[in-house]
């Protein structure tokens, strides 16, 4: 809206796989999650955080991360790793199960197969709209996550890149 002859193109992708793409230089920028390693070659501008709210189904019997019970993401999602990092969370909490997207995470807790996390931006969008039986512990906010940019250093659109991120806070 801001800037109408900017052509954005939007695609969602694991972090190891962005970092790639930003250093072959097939992207500009990417939209991401932190705490995140960096290599040296990227710079990062963090626009605001994201709490983590545990969930559940309603008529769960124990509210609590029971042996197997955690749905996580695959390995190389960002949010799995912050969930780990930010968390009690051993092996043998991690179920069998996993899924590639939190739409599919969230799936699995409406038929009570377990119990995950999502992040507020997650809920505020209203992924859970279609899911009366899933409830979220709004308390549950030790864990969070910034989101920002990163992009390459010398970036001649530094500043053009900032200010586009700049917009997400307004979103």
């Amino acid at each position: 809206k801001n800037y109408p002859k900017l052509k954005i193109i939007f695609k969602e992708d694991t972090s190891d796989n962005l970092l790639k793409q930003l250093d072959e230089a097939k992207i500009d920028f990417a939209i991401f999650a932190f705490p995140y390693e960096l290599p040296e070659s990227i710079e990062n501008f963090q626009v605001f955080s994201d709490s983590i709210h545990f969930i559940h189904h309603k008529n769960r019997n124990n509210k609590a991360i029971d042996n197997g019970s955690l749905l996580l993401l695959d390995q190389g999602h960002c949010l799995r790793s912050h969930i780990m990092q930010n968390n009690a969370i051993l092996n043998r909490h991690i179920s069998n199960f996993s899924c590639t997207s939190i739409s599919t995470l969230v799936a699995m807790v409406d038929t009570d197969i377990g119990v995950s996390f999502l992040p507020k931006m997650a809920i505020d969008y209203g992924i859970l709209n279609h899911y009366p039986n899933i409830s979220i512990d709004m308390t549950s906010t030790k864990t969070k996550r910034d989101i920002g940019v990163i992009y390459r250093k010398n970036n001649q659109q530094e500043e053009n890149i900032k200010e586009l991120a700049s917009l997400l806070v307004k979103s």
